[in-house]
């Protein structure tokens, strides 16, 4: 008869605490690390691209009300 697997088995349960310790290592290590600043050029390229979104969405919202 094949042996019944389940999370009342140790090896399964070492096996998952160790997973859940690794990950919350991970988030603790992750939340300190921050958000990296931005360069001068980076912000520019994203407000470039802001800009051109915002004028595409206008040209295409013109172009629908005006077709015929």
């Amino acid at each position: 008869m094949a042996q019944r697997v389940g999370f009342d088995d140790g090896e399964t349960m070492t096996g998952l605490a160790q997973l859940v310790a690794e990950q919350e290592s991970l988030r603790r290590r992750q939340a300190t690390l921050g958000l990296r600043p931005l360069t001068p050029g980076l912000r520019w390229t994203l407000w470039g691209l802001r800009i051109y979104v915002l004028l595409m969405v206008a040209m295409v919202a013109w172009e629908a009300v005006t077709a015929h």
